[in-house]
């Protein structure tokens, strides 16, 4: 898990994919992002976020399941969005489909290439951000936040 909690500390942005399973996130996904409570009690106990606001972070969801209700994708995203504000990446982008349980069936959705442009410019399509503190580049163990941070969660 330290593996998972450092790309996300380091991470520009990052991209979020998974089946929907009962109108949720997969299992694993959910494990991994229920044992981010370390970096909840780290921003809202202890007022040491991981990632500062201010660097702008961003993430997309890509997310597809067979169920033929479009509510349960919007589950999915909320679980992932609540995720997301603890780590203090933005939402700027998904692809949510529905009814596209057979294998294959996602390479037959009318649009798709569109849609995963659209997405992917959510995450680029912006000018750089400065670090918090000014070092304007994230270097792992370089600068003063990457010592300040605990080594595990």
């Amino acid at each position: 898990m330290q593996e998972v909690y450092e790309a996300v500390r380091w991470a520009d942005t990052l991209l979020v994919a998974c089946p929907v399973y009962f109108a949720s996130v997969s299992a694993q996904l959910k494990t991994v992002i229920d044992r981010f409570q370390c970096a909840w009690a780290a921003k809202y106990l202890l007022g040491q976020p991981w990632v500062a606001p201010e660097e702008d972070r961003r993430a997309v969801l890509l997310a597809a399941g067979g169920m033929k209700i479009r509510r349960h994708l919007a589950q999915v995203r909320d679980v992932v969005r609540s995720w997301l504000v603890v780590v203090n990446y933005q939402l700027t982008g998904d692809v949510l489909l529905n009814e596209v349980d057979e294998r294959g069936a996602v390479q037959e959705v009318d649009g798709l290439d569109g849609l995963l442009r659209e997405a992917v410019a959510s995450l680029i399509d912006r000018p750089p951000a400065p670090m918090a503190g000014g070092t304007g580049r994230r270097t792992r163990g370089g600068d003063e936040r990457a010592q300040s941070e605990p080594d595990s969660c």
